[in-house]
């Protein structure tokens, strides 16, 4: 069961409560003008019809975590499930089918009026007996199982054979004229259902979901929540876990609250977020297992309190469980988010007399958490959790190796002036420090840039960096001109522009570049996962391992050869041509320009793009096609990316 909101075209806001039932998608609803009196529209817009239900599953609102109400479940031995915050995939049933009805009830306001309470129950059985009438489940209409068979459609031409409906329906009478309006919200409601079941929004939304892992957590170990507030989203901890609720819930005490929330919001404490644990817990952690925490040194950690809220800046997507935090006694994780317990592992009714307080964003009784700012580095398991070192030799005659001679370790890092003296402040220093620099993979690779933070002398060179790139898929094919009206709209995909700066390592491209260190590069990305065949279409692509390239290496120093290196101009645009698709992209204004586009045209992908979701599958086949053409043969042995040549008179490898 779930409640939902509408707003009419006043302003006027309305409330409904609607049940759809797990086995069948059978799914009524009824208006709920008092929030409070939850027991009864249950018992109108389920009990009455339907009976007593096995388990009732629920989102965390405040009247459904109301102890008057679970009394009242528990008193008729009916179990009940209640989601953590925030984790409306648990409910994603009755989230995607109540998301049609909204939009069954959008379309059905626009020919007639819902301004009161009365006129949106009319509108909800008129909704809701064409959603249960037209819909599928294994086959049947959600009514077909429910009730055995289809029930009648009064006034139909084509099902009802009695005169008397048809004789009101052609009466001039207010009998008549009421009897028509019903049949017309009746009309109106069947053709919203066929509108929204192929509405396009609530297609994408079903599709754009988090795939984390579910692993287990052991009660007492730390981690970090995820919450949302004044819709920012930020971690929050470190908090101790009292006990996993099979697959939906996971509790924690942070700070003497108790917060339910479901495992893709949970994930354990980094090395740096493990200094707020308190030094009497980390000591208990140590004593019974020192494998825990993985931080590599508590004696100058300080004590702090635990309630402190780490404020992080949200990521585009929803935050997931680590990759790297897996553990081999779950089981009963799940790779689908919005997987309904139903089809899992049913956690325990919680226990209504519970004076715990909940983590309830309704809840006038929970208390404020304070903001604890402190630097996280990137979760990433190669990068290194240190930036600067700064060394400094009490005894430099202590440091010296075993033949007497001095030691000396050298790095050398490229850091501008206003670097080095920003953040070492060497300028200050009264004498010579010696400092080591640590440079991460993280560090080396290039970020995205905003035009709103570029000069305008930056912005050209960015200007000319997309006009580049649209040559680049002119001249190679990649994209021709088709009438918009030839697809469907799931079959057009959208597409965005990437800036970054690309650093000049050779002394010839910095000389061809005005003796810049970078350069503007712009790459226009076609959003893939909007891609209608995303789970169909074939992806996979080879790449080279380390084992791998050891051996290849080891094979050319053997044989004395030359080793070269080469890159590729445009290498995902040069893929082999879509066979059996048919996809097109939105063009960017500077892709219309160019190609002269008018508003009823689109450009369709005759090649592999970036962003596509198989670009690397369809870029190594046509690799494999040409290098087998030049008589170059696959590598079995070695690895299936690996290509060599025969010579043929000797039959011995050449290279």
């Amino acid at each position: 069961m779930g409640l939902s909101g509408k707003t009419d075209k006043t302003k006027n806001s309305f409330h409904f409560y609607h049940f759809i039932d797990h086995g069948t998608n059978y799914h009524t609803a009824v208006i709920a003008p008092n929030r409070a009196e939850i027991q009864e529209r249950f018992t109108s817009g389920w009990l009455n019809w339907a009976g007593t239900p096995n388990t009732v599953l629920m989102d965390s609102a405040s009247e459904f975590l109301s102890s008057s109400f679970q009394e009242y479940l528990q008193s008729m031995n009916v179990q009940f499930v209640v989601v953590p915050p925030d984790a409306h995939w648990q409910v994603g049933r009755i989230e995607r089918h109540g998301g049609v009805l909204q939009n069954m009830l959008g379309k059905y306001e626009l020919e007639h009026d819902v301004t009161n309470y009365q006129q949106l129950q009319q509108a909800l059985m008129h909704c809701t007996m064409a959603k249960n009438a037209c819909g599928l489940r294994h086959g049947y209409s959600p009514e077909t199982l429910v009730f055995g068979k289809g029930l009648r459609v009064p006034g139909s031409v084509v099902s009802d054979d009695s005169l008397p409906a048809h004789a009101i329906a052609n009466a001039e009478g207010n009998q008549g004229v009421r009897f028509r309006e019903l049949l017309a919200k009746r009309e109106t409601a069947r053709k919203a259902f066929h509108a929204a079941d192929n509405d396009m929004s609530l297609r994408r939304a079903a599709l754009r979901r988090d795939r984390p892992s579910r692993g287990a957590y052991e009660p007492g170990e730390w981690v970090m929540i995820w919450k949302v507030h004044l819709n920012q989203g930020s971690w929050i901890g470190p908090a101790k876990v009292v006990i996993q609720e099979g697959a939906t819930t996971v509790s924690c005490n942070n700070s003497g609250t108790l917060i339910r929330a479901a495992p893709e919001h949970v994930r354990p404490v980094c090395a740096v977020e493990a200094q707020l644990i308190p030094l009497e817990e980390q000591l208990k952690i140590i004593h019974s297992n020192p494998t825990t925490i993985n931080t590599p040194n508590l004696n100058p950690i300080n004590p702090r309190a635990t309630g402190s809220n780490v404020n992080i800046p949200p990521e585009d997507n929803m935050p997931t469980t680590s990759d790297n935090h897996q553990r081999t006694h779950s089981n009963s994780s799940s790779d689908q988010p919005d997987q309904e317990p139903g089809n899992a592992n049913t956690p325990h009714a919680h226990n209504p007399n519970s004076n715990s307080p909940i983590n309830n964003p309704d809840n006038p009784h929970a208390p404020e958490l304070e903001p604890h700012e402190i630097p996280l580095p990137d979760e990433s398991s190669d990068e290194l959790m240190c930036d600067l070192l700064t060394c400094m030799d009490d005894d430099p005659n202590e440091n010296v190796c075993p033949e007497g001679d001095t030691s000396v370790w050298r790095a050398e890092l490229e850091f501008s002036k206003d670097q080095l003296e920003s953040t070492c402040q060497f300028q200050e220093c009264p004498t010579e420090e010696e400092f080591l620099f640590l440079a991460t993979n993280a560090k080396k690779q290039r970020t995205e840039v905003k035009l709103s933070t570029l000069t305008p002398e930056e912005r050209l060179e960015f200007e000319s960096a997309k006009a580049k790139e649209v040559q680049n898929w002119l001249q190679t094919g990649t994209v021709e001109k088709m009438f918009r009206h030839e697809l469907s709209p799931s079959q057009i995909l959208r597409c965005r522009w990437l800036y970054v700066w690309k650093p000049l390592t050779e002394i010839a491209d910095q000389q061809a570049n005005g003796g810049k260190m970078r350069k503007a590069k712009a790459r226009l990305v076609v959003l893939g996962f909007q891609d209608p065949q995303l789970d169909t279409i074939p992806r996979d692509s080879p790449t080279l391992g380390r084992t791998s390239k050891m051996l290849i290496a080891q094979v050319i120093a053997s044989m004395r050869w030359t080793l070269m290196s080469f890159d590729i101009k445009a290498a995902f645009l040069q893929g082999k041509t879509q066979e059996g698709r048919v996809i097109a992209i939105e063009p960017v204004p500077e892709m219309s320009d160019a190609m002269q586009l008018k508003a009823t045209e689109v450009c369709r992908l005759v090649k592999s793009a970036y962003g596509l979701i198989d670009a690397p599958f369809l870029w190594f086949t046509e690799l494999d096609k040409t290098l087998r053409t030049l008589n170059f043969i696959p590598s079995n042995s070695i690895h299936v990316c690996t290509f060599y040549i025969k010579r043929i008179p000797m039959n011995s490898l050449e290279s």
